[in-house]
């Protein structure tokens, strides 16, 4: 955007020196910017992925912790458990969040269609859908 605010100055003003610089600045940053957000992603990706190298003193600074809400009544009474993977970016895990049967509903919630009907079928069914 700011780029096209300096470009739009040039066309009106073209002779004029100090608006050239500041558009080459302007480049510059908005590449330097660009660099600095492509390296902080992969960073992001190969953390998440466990390809990035700690160290054993940034492994020291971890923590683990019990998120409480006053404004949330189930983390009051029940408050998750976060484990923090990384600092810069920032990465937490979050155990025993869900339930068993949570989960079950989850999986099955994200089945095909198709799989749910034959995964809920017992042997016996099974078979005899085979048959007939």
């Amino acid at each position: 955007m700011l780029h096209a605010l300096v470009t739009e100055v040039l066309t009106i003003y073209p002779e004029e020196p100090m608006l050239t610089e500041i558009e080459v600045l302007v480049m510059t940053r908005i590449q330097e910017l660009n660099s600095q957000n492509a390296t902080r992603t992969q960073k992001y990706q190969q953390l998440c992925q466990g390809q990035g190298a700690r160290s054993i003193k940034l492994l020291s600074t971890l923590k683990c912790y019990y998120l409480r809400h006053t404004r949330s009544l189930y983390l009051l009474i029940a408050p998750a458990k976060v484990e923090q993977l990384n600092v810069d970016p920032e990465i937490l895990l979050f155990h025993d969040i869900l339930t068993d049967n949570q989960m079950e509903m989850l999986k099955n919630a994200s089945m095909p269609h198709e799989y749910q009907l034959w995964s809920s079928l017992s042997p016996q069914d099974y078979a005899m859908s085979i048959i007939s």
